[in-house]
């Protein structure tokens, strides 16, 4: 969504539209009790702070009204979520976004504002504050949520596949940085490796190049290690000062996974080894 919001006039110029959007909603009797209780500033505080836990969906995904990712107390009736919806396109086009991205930009918008909303009513805090912000922490908060994970010698953690989590991926944790960075890999059963001459295995490229045909949106490369070849997509993400909401990290660790898996489902020449189909985990 970062790309988004630099392309039309940055966060100013967003905040500025989302404020006219509440007022809007607030002003609309069938509606405004969807932001009951939440102040315009408390939405930008969280949209400044956590809008790069969204991550690029395919175009299908955007076409119709998208699913409440708020918690279960939070939600509203499919006609309340809906209206919202209408209201925040309109206020997209007003705001010049061209039609053809205004459903990209609503979906997402919406997903910030769903954690608005829901962390009000969380019984449990669901905020690992920036302090506490450290491997271990997160490793906690995920297998709170039923995430099967395992500490790796590098320093990462593997995420198995569990919590509508489609294929196995790691998470890497940058505190100098703020960055968390979530890797697929899938090895060539070739089992070629680069060298010096940088060879490659020639079904692994035309896998590759296929991929990216098919997600242009995703960070994909050909990479090697001591095990040999492998296919890797790679999405990183910061966070801010305000730490990490782990219902949203949830959300796009969901999202990697299953579009790592739906990656992996172009593999017709079965070029990859698929640990799914091997049974093994990370």
């Amino acid at each position: 969504m970062e790309d988004l919001i630099q392309k039309y006039g940055g966060l100013t110029k967003l905040t500025q539209h989302i404020r006219i959007f509440y007022d809007k909603v607030c002003d609309d009797k069938g509606v405004k009790h969807y932001f009951f209780g939440i102040k315009p500033s408390v939405l930008i505080h969280d949209l400044t702070n956590y809008r790069s836990f969204a991550m690029q969906r395919p175009e299908h995904f955007y076409r119709e009204v998208p699913t409440q990712t708020s918690s279960p107390q939070a939600r509203v009736t499919a006609q309340v979520f809906s209206e919202i919806f209408k209201h925040l396109e309109k206020q997209l086009k007003t705001m010049g976004v061209d039609w053809r991205e205004i459903p990209r930009f609503s979906h997402h918008l919406v997903e910030m504002f769903d954690e608005t909303r829901s962390q009000p009513a969380d019984t449990v805090k669901s905020v690992i504050p920036l302090a506490l912000v450290n491997l271990e922490n997160l490793d906690k908060a995920l297998q709170k949520k039923g995430v099967l994970t395992r500490k790796l010698e590098n320093g990462a953690l593997a995420i198995s596949k569990s919590y509508n989590l489609a294929y196995p991926f790691e998470l890497k944790l940058n505190l100098e940085n703020k960055l968390i960075c979530f890797i697929g890999k899938a090895y060539s059963f070739a089992g070629a490796s680069l060298s010096d001459h940088v060879v490659i295995d020639q079904n692994l490229q035309k896998f590759l190049e296929n991929s990216r045909v098919r997600f242009p949106f995703l960070r994909l490369e050909i990479n090697n290690d001591e095990e040999g070849m492998f296919i890797e997509m790679k999405h990183s993400f910061s966070y801010s000062n305000a730490g990490i909401p782990t219902r949203m990290l949830l959300n796009v660790a969901k999202d990697f996974s299953w579009r790592f898996a739906e990656v992996m489902a172009l593999d017709k020449d079965e070029c990859l080894i698929n640990v799914l189909d091997a049974d093994v985990s990370l």
